[in-house]
């Protein structure tokens, strides 16, 4: 959801790159040594040594057409689509751990069971030995087999019940609960027996079009094909116009600002730019392509496999 609150302000960001833009300046310069030019035996004095120059600007910058910045806007809210679908997966991916897990904690304790059954029985068929070793009816092999097999039951119930903590740990971590909170589940996982069934392979491709992860190469796809028309703006003209207005003092032999005699000026500037030829263009529109066809490749390996 951050992600997705991310997306939004760089969708912001976007358009506001059409907004104009104000900038001030100002400046103080002091002459040490004017230049001087020499031209035919001549020599001209560019300025006066030892004065101060002062120079106040603002400046007004309107980005009139910016094809760039368009598609820039249109990649935003594909981005924020993307996200989206991210946090969408990623809920699915999470409801998916979470249901695994619990069949695993189902199955553990089924496991357990079953090991804790054996062991009983084992050890009821040992101490069924032992009584008749006591009294001669049973060899001493007899007994050792016995205690063997009732030892090694109870190893694997050890085993089984620390699988049943680690799975019942895993669990909680998923579910966001205290690790030190007590957890018994009562279910068995023969309830879910008549749910557990492979489902049709044509039940499965009609529904793929619903798939997290195929949504998000296909929005992948979108923002690269986005990009490679962003790329094309490359080839296209911009225009701009551009509003200057400032105030210039030449000259100053003190250092009282506030006294010295400012002149204004202004003037506006419309520019266009013209890309004519930038090698490295047509590479990048190259990579983009190729881009597009592997990502082509990982949907169809990415829906078969599903």
């Amino acid at each position: 959801d951050k992600e997705i609150q991310l997306k939004e302000n760089a969708q912001k960001e976007a358009w506001r790159a059409l907004l104009p833009e104000v900038t001030a300046n100002a400046s103080l310069q002091h002459t040490l040594i004017a230049a001087e030019m020499k031209l035919s035996g001549n020599s001209f004095k560019m300025g006066r040594d030892g004065v101060n120059t002062g120079n106040v600007s603002a400046a007004l910058n309107v980005p009139v057409f910016a094809p760039a910045v368009y598609q820039a806007m249109k990649l935003s809210k594909e981005d924020i689509l993307l996200a989206q679908e991210k946090a969408r997966g990623s809920r699915l991916d999470l409801i998916n751990q979470v249901t695994k897990a619990y069949y695993h904690v189902l199955l553990a304790q089924d496991s357990y069971d079953v090991v804790q059954k054996a062991y009983n029985t084992s050890k009821q068929s040992y101490d069924v030995v032992e009584q008749k070793f006591n009294v001669g009816k049973v060899s001493e092999y007899d007994k050792i087999s016995a205690e063997v097999q009732m030892r090694s039951m109870n190893s694997s119930l050890v085993s089984t019940k620390n699988a049943l903590s680690l799975v019942k740990l895993q669990l909680k971590v998923l579910m966001g609960i205290n690790p030190d909170l007590d957890v018994n589940i009562v279910d068995k996982l023969e309830n879910y027996q008549n749910e557990m069934l492979l489902s049709e392979v044509t039940a499965v491709t009609d529904e793929l079009q619903n798939n997290s992860t195929l949504k998000q190469l296909d929005l992948n796809k979108s923002m690269l094909e986005r990009n490679l028309k962003i790329q094309r703006t490359n080839f296209m003209p911009t225009v701009a116009f551009s509003l200057t207005g400032q105030y210039q003092s030449l000259y100053n032999d003190n250092w009282k600002v506030w006294d010295y005699e400012w002149s204004p000026s202004a003037s506006f500037t419309f520019a266009v730019s013209i890309p004519i030829f930038k090698a490295s263009n047509w590479t990048k529109l190259k990579s983009t392509k190729i881009q597009l066809s592997q990502m082509a490749d990982s949907r169809l390996n990415t829906e078969r496999s599903l």
